[in-house]
């Protein structure tokens, strides 16, 4: 899979405004691509940059493209129109019930009761957010039972 390099180049004026934005900009989500479209001025690579601003390396190129083809502006807003629906989403209630109704004390063990139950592979890390976003609350287990 090969790279694409986008290379950066901004006017006085729109360096002016990226300072700017870089200063006043209080959504971090908005904030970090302001600051990858800064380092890359600076001549970083896209992994340092992704390593900086704790984002895969992927989203650095999403947030390159962005900027070469709809400027400062579009980076500026979060569009979420377009992705694609949890693999999940048909089986959120279900997969509800069945962590309030057992003990599920980690990601782990709901990857697996998922992965057995519908036959679907979920990332750790992605499970973890969609348990968060979807108030989906693990058992924690006492210390002594952890002990044994």
């Amino acid at each position: 899979k090969k790279s694409m390099s986008y290379s950066i180049s901004l006017t006085k004026q729109k360096e002016k405004h990226l300072r700017g934005l870089l200063k006043t900009t209080e959504q971090s989500k908005i904030l970090k691509r302001y600051q990858c479209i800064h380092f890359k001025r600076q001549g970083l690579p896209n992994n340092q940059i992704a390593a900086l601003l704790c984002v895969h390396i992927d989203t650095i190129t999403d947030w390159l493209k962005l900027f070469c083809s709809e400027g400062i502006e579009g980076l500026g807003e979060l569009s979420y129109d377009g992705r694609r629906t949890s693999q999940l989403e048909e089986y959120k209630e279900d997969i509800k019930a069945y962590v309030d109704e057992n003990i599920v004390s980690s990601i782990k063990e709901l990857q697996s009761y998922i992965s057995e139950t519908y036959n679907l592979t979920i990332e750790h890390s992605w499970l973890f957010r969609y348990c968060k976003k979807n108030s989906i609350y693990l058992t924690k287990r006492p210390k002594a039972i952890l002990q044994k």
